[in-house]
């Protein structure tokens, strides 16, 4: 009886192999990969062209002055009326009809000159192409203009003479 079952089990080994399912043929399908190459992005200010708050009153009241974005100045103390003043511009070139964006500081300091007197700048704003949102796309030559405004504050009896400083704006493509 010991044959019969080991030739029967070989039996049932042989029956599976001869019903086992054929290997099946692998197709093999495609698929596509691309990337695109920008120039660098690049940003300046443009000549001649900076943040510019005007002529201001020296007063016993602290306040501030406002340019915004357009170049237009608020303020509440008193500035000479016809003193130049601007929003601050910048040159953005790089690849043609592609989306970029700036990040403003949360501050700057202007330092009066040849003193240790300071005034701060805050609330930066900007604007690209009527857009104040910090986006802006270049145009089809691949340039865009950023006009920065800011808001100086001025303390009372803040010391007489000029001020200046410098300001960083971030920018990337988006």
């Amino acid at each position: 009886m010991k044959k019969i079952t080991t030739l029967f089990a070989f039996a049932g080994i042989a029956a599976m192999t001869l019903f086992a399912t054929p290997a099946v043929k692998a197709d093999v399908a495609t698929g596509n990969a691309t990337s695109t190459i920008l120039s660098g992005l690049t940003m300046a200010p443009v000549a001649g062209s900076f943040l510019n708050f005007g002529k201001i009153v020296q007063s016993a009241t602290a306040g501030y002055v406002m340019i915004d974005a357009t170049g237009v100045r608020y303020s509440n103390i008193a500035i000479v009326p016809n003193s130049s003043h601007s929003e601050g511009l910048f040159n953005v070139a790089g690849s043609p009809a592609v989306n970029f964006y700036i990040q403003l500081p949360t501050s700057a300091t202007l330092t009066r000159s040849g003193g240790t007197e300071t005034m701060t700048v805050n609330s930066f704003v900007a604007a690209i192409n009527g857009r104040q949102d910090g986006i802006g796309t270049l145009d089809l030559t691949g340039a865009a203009v950023v006009h920065v405004g800011g808001t100086l504050q001025v303390g009372a009896n803040q010391a007489v003479g000029e001020y200046d400083g410098t300001y960083a704006v971030t920018y990337a493509y988006n």
